[in-house]
């Protein structure tokens, strides 16, 4: 059960990093952006120099190191030289899957959003709530369930509203069990309420329904997928020369 949850946040934690990306741009300029650079984008390799940018606005290094941390502890592997050479191969196999994934014009546009001071605000805050999403869970499935803070009503209707653009409710379906669903909506909403305001988390759900964030959360369960499988390749590779 412990494993099973810790696995469940992090689907979680992927779907809303990758999901929460977005374009400024009206869905009529995105439009008509993407008919121009059409040929352009459609036929040129992303460049390493481009998914660097990305990787590094993403701050995606730690939040995929947060994910191998959890997958070594459940090998029982808490040595941090060994976490640390695993760490250095991480960007390299985020380049390798986002590159499948979006065009030169489409990782651009992420990058250009997340200069967004809220956006921001959540990359940086990332690792902190995937590791208060785990305490949580633990604590749950030890019997020891604390409870969530206090929510006004207005910060659970931006939240609300936020899981419904982010379509968390289809993408947990095919993981979980409805009570499952619900202690993660929960968590989520508590932990959001401690370091995001309603207009932030407002700002957050706009975002999620521009063009590009909607081609992320189409592409997140395959790049979900790859990441997880890529990261354990990485580890068991490692692991054979312990």
């Amino acid at each position: 059960m412990k494993t099973y949850l810790k696995q469940l946040l992090l689907v979680v934690m992927m779907l809303l990093v990758v999901a929460a990306t977005g374009c400024k741009k009206s869905d009529a300029s995105a439009s008509a952006s993407s008919e121009a650079s059409k040929e352009s984008t459609s036929k040129a390799a992303v460049s390493d120099a481009l998914l660097d940018e990305l990787i590094e606005s993403t701050d995606m290094v730690n939040t995929f190191e947060t994910a191998a941390v959890s997958i070594l502890e459940q090998l029982g592997i808490n040595d941090k030289g060994y976490i640390n050479k695993i760490k250095e191969e991480l960007p390299g196999v985020a380049k390798d899957i986002y590159k499948k994934h979006f065009t030169g014009d489409e990782i651009k546009q992420i990058i250009e959003l997340n200069k967004d001071e809220v956006q921001q605000k959540w990359i940086k805050l990332t690792p902190t709530i995937m590791e208060e999403a785990f305490s949580v869970a633990m604590n749950y499935v030890n019997g020891e369930e604390a409870a969530n803070p206090a929510v006004s009503a207005d910060f659970q209707a931006a939240m609300n509203d936020y899981f419904e653009a982010q379509e968390f409710d289809k993408q947990m379906e095919q993981l979980g069990s409805g009570e499952d669903i619900n202690f993660l909506r929960n968590t989520m909403m508590g932990i959001f309420s401690k370091y995001f305001s309603v207009d932030e988390v407002k700002h957050l759900t706009e975002l999620s329904k521009q063009p590009i964030s909607v081609k992320a959360r189409k592409e997140t369960p395959a790049i979900q997928q790859e990441i997880s499988a890529a990261m354990r390749s990485v580890i068991m590779n490692h692991m054979k020369k312990l």
